[in-house]
């Protein structure tokens, strides 16, 4: 895979935890593939806005590059999750809540 100056950017594993950072107290990450700290496992866009406290805003609109389970351990706090297009796959402790149309995701 090669980067076009035109193409979304593409996010390792560096890249994910330090943007996710106001949201979690660790991000390790599960998946072999994912100890190669450059592999890019993600492309698109991820973004965590810090409000004021205790109000962040986080957007996703990304396609994986690679089959994997992240895990974090989440900053206190209310979580409301919108699934606009595609599919969402998440748990919190032992509830797993699939979000998203089936139909559209890949």
């Amino acid at each position: 895979m090669q980067f076009q100056a035109n193409s979304p950017p593409w996010l390792n594993q560096q890249d994910i935890a330090q943007r996710s950072s106001p949201l979690t107290l660790e991000h390790p990450c599960s998946d072999p593939v994912q100890q190669c700290v450059d592999t890019p496992l993600l492309t698109g866009c991820f973004q965590v806005i810090v409000l004021r406290t205790g109000l962040i805003v986080h957007t996703v609109d990304v396609h994986n590059l690679q089959n994997m389970v992240t895990q974090a351990t989440l900053v206190p706090s209310l979580k409301l999750a919108i699934v606009v297009d595609g599919q969402a796959d998440i748990s919190f402790d032992q509830q797993r809540f699939v979000l998203g149309n089936s139909s559209t995701a890949q």
